[in-house]
């Protein structure tokens, strides 16, 4: 789980493959993501969000399937997806550049 930089939204993910938001002001479900378009989303349990302080629209996840989904909020879906980690723990953050992102990968 994860706040944004602003500290309003909370996202949280798991085994359902969804990745939540939460507004914390009301502290109630403000939406979930997983698939957009042709972009599928998770294939396997999500074991990490992050959001990137640079950019309060961009949240990343990484789990089991070996991918880390980068989410746009604008869109409420994925718009990108990166093969190769196998994400198992709370291990992705973003450099303050907030450009680069570094994983932490099982395999």
């Amino acid at each position: 789980m994860d706040f944004s930089p602003d500290g309003t939204l909370l996202a949280v993910a798991g085994k359902d493959l969804y990745i939540h938001v939460y507004d914390e002001t009301t502290k109630s479900l403000a939406f979930k993501m997983k698939e957009r378009g042709d972009m599928p989303g998770h294939s396997n349990r999500i074991f990490c969000t992050k959001f990137n302080q640079s950019d309060p629209n961009m949240l990343v996840s990484g789990g089991w399937d070996n991918t880390v989904q980068v989410y746009d909020l604008r869109y409420r879906g994925p718009v990108h997806s990166i093969f190769g980690p196998n994400v198992c723990g709370d291990s992705i953050a973003f450099r303050n550049d907030g450009v680069t992102m570094v994983t932490g990968s099982y395999r």
